[in-house]
């Protein structure tokens, strides 16, 4: 097909690369969502991290608690399926990759439309969540091109 050796050798160098880092950004996501998850839904105070139920008064939440289980399942539970796809290397791991990086961003934005803007974790988290869905994307293109490996 016109590919040469240094070809070859360079997509599946890419293909690892990519491999690599959305374990890496799933296993983040998924260690951080989890901890947090259910360390808000222990104390819905929000009193052991270090938050006022005040920063909630905007939104339709009393306490920390639904906040912390649509953490833990919508950020925790969810990578960590969808990291086993990826990891099984499923045909679903490229939409759910792209799924995960969109409900991330969603979940941010919620909270930045609610008045709750923490800079350094927001924006970092925003990028974690833009990197799944080019991620996702990149996936996307190289099994279109390729068979899954």
């Amino acid at each position: 097909q016109g590919e040469t050796k240094d070809t070859r050798f360079t997509q599946k160098s890419m293909r690892k690369t990519l491999y690599i880092s959305s374990v890496v950004a799933l296993v983040i996501l998924a260690v951080t969502s989890l901890i947090c998850g259910i360390w808000l839904m222990l104390d819905p105070t929000g009193e052991s991290f270090g938050f006022d139920t005040g920063l909630l008064s905007r939104t339709p939440f009393e306490d920390y608690f639904v906040p912390g289980f649509l953490l833990f399942s919508g950020n925790g539970l969810l990578a960590v399926l969808t990291l086993t796809l990826v990891v099984i290397k499923s045909k679903f791991r490229s939409t759910m990759l792209i799924l995960q990086g969109l409900i991330l961003i969603i979940w941010l934005s919620t909270q930045v439309f609610f008045g709750i803007f923490e800079p350094i974790l927001h924006l970092s988290y925003y990028f974690l969540g833009v990197l799944l869905v080019i991620y996702g994307l990149l996936y996307r293109k190289t099994t279109n091109k390729h068979h899954e490996s």
